[in-house]
């Protein structure tokens, strides 16, 4: 479950799990920590809703109501996108604190849902999953009971 994981990488990863726990790293820590590693080897920031806000606030700034904001955290530009460029904007002063909130929760849910997203593109990635579903043919449906 970790031989498409370079050895210098998983070695380190295991390490520094084993360090910060008591128990035996999961396969799924394992495959986390050493995602981390790389990207972080490559010198990339792992995403951070705080970085995100601080994004927001400086083209706030930067570009005021009618400006096109510039954010290069996709998550962060996602949840403005959502939220609205001019609403994040009007809001009043009083409820910046509200609105810094909305964009955390809103930014944990949508990183959330990405890993889900790329895990299941991944288990879904040889096509067996597709095509025995596809052979079902709508003889059993999962959604709510109705098939």
């Amino acid at each position: 479950m970790t031989q498409d994981i370079p050895e210098p990488i998983l070695v380190k990863a295991i390490e520094a799990l084993i360090q910060e726990s008591a128990f035996l790293p999961a396969v799924a820590e394992i495959r986390s920590r050493a995602e981390a590693l790389y990207k972080s080897a490559q010198g990339e920031e792992p995403p951070d809703a705080g970085r995100g806000w601080g994004e927001v606030v400086r083209e706030i700034s930067r570009t005021g109501y009618y400006g096109n904001p510039k954010i290069r955290d996709p998550t962060a530009a996602e949840v403005v996108r959502r939220m609205g460029w001019k609403e994040i904007c009007s809001s009043p002063a009083d409820e910046t604190g509200v609105l810094r909130g909305q964009f955390m929760k809103m930014y944990a849910m949508m990183q959330e849902s990405g890993r889900e997203e790329r895990h299941n593109r991944a288990l879904l990635q040889d096509g067996k999953v597709k095509g025995f579903i596809a052979s079902l043919s709508g003889s059993m449906a999962l959604e709510g009971g109705k098939g």
